[in-house]
């Protein structure tokens, strides 16, 4: 049996301390010494490496450890950018359903108003106050109305269905109540004063760019020769089993 730890530090050194324990049985040797037919040996050992060459002063250790803390800091940004980015669009898109439902609103209006509109000059044709092209201009106000009110109302479907999205709801139904938007507020509203704070993408970029530093570093470290400087130290101790 044997089991052991190492460690490699940041200025190159590695060391090793490992703890052997062996069983040794000769079955049927003819033998009056009974240590050298059946005893235990134990050997603990500490070993120590030097790079002269490669790796020399820690160069590759720490390379390694500047790739791996990098690219694991890469990964944080980019989810975290992630989240941000679903979180804003996830608010996009409700805003924009409380928008498009407001503008079927006022498509629907603006239908019914040239509708009466249509329906007076009609009247007044008839009575020989007016004209036929008040008829056509009324007319085609009123098949505009309409063609603005069936695009507003398929925008309102493009937006529940984009709204639901986030959802996780494969639907074009929105039961629930939106806030109204308050147009007057939203003229006055200032824009948000934000933090000077650098963006999670960026620092992602960042923190890849390192990474492929520390990877470059530890590509020209292995084009090096390896030479190392070694030693050890062992105990051994011998008892009758």
């Amino acid at each position: 049996y044997s089991a052991g730890i190492s460690q490699n530090f940041s200025f190159g050194l590695t060391t090793k301390f490992t703890y052997a324990l062996n069983k040794i049985a000769y079955n049927g040797l003819a033998t009056s010494n009974e240590l050298a037919s059946n005893n235990y040996q134990t050997r603990p050992v500490i070993e120590i490496t030097i790079p002269l060459l490669q790796n020399r002063f820690g160069s590759t250790t720490r390379a390694n450890r500047d790739l791996i803390l990098n690219q694991n800091e890469s990964q944080k940004m980019k989810a975290r950018f992630i989240s941000i980015s679903t979180l804003v669009a996830a608010q996009q898109a409700y805003w924009n359903l409380a928008a498009a439902k407001k503008i079927v609103e006022i498509q629907e209006d603006a239908s019914l108003q040239a509708q009466k509109i249509l329906d007076y000059v009609i009247r007044k044709e008839k009575m020989n106050l007016g004209e036929k092209a008040d008829i056509l201009q009324a007319q085609a106000l009123f098949e505009t109305r309409k063609l603005e009110l069936k695009q507003a109302e398929n925008n309102l479907i493009l937006a529940k269905r984009n709204f639901n999205y986030f959802r996780n709801i494969d639907s074009t139904e929105v039961k629930e109540k939106l806030n109204n938007i308050d147009f007057t507020k939203v003229k006055e509203e200032k824009l948000p004063q934000f933090k000077e704070e650098v963006r999670a993408d960026v620092k992602a970029a960042y923190s890849d760019m390192k990474a492929a530093v520390a990877t470059a570093k530890i590509e020209e470290e292995n084009n090096k020769p390896n030479l190392n400087l070694y030693g050890s130290y062992a105990f051994k101790g011998v008892q009758a089993g």
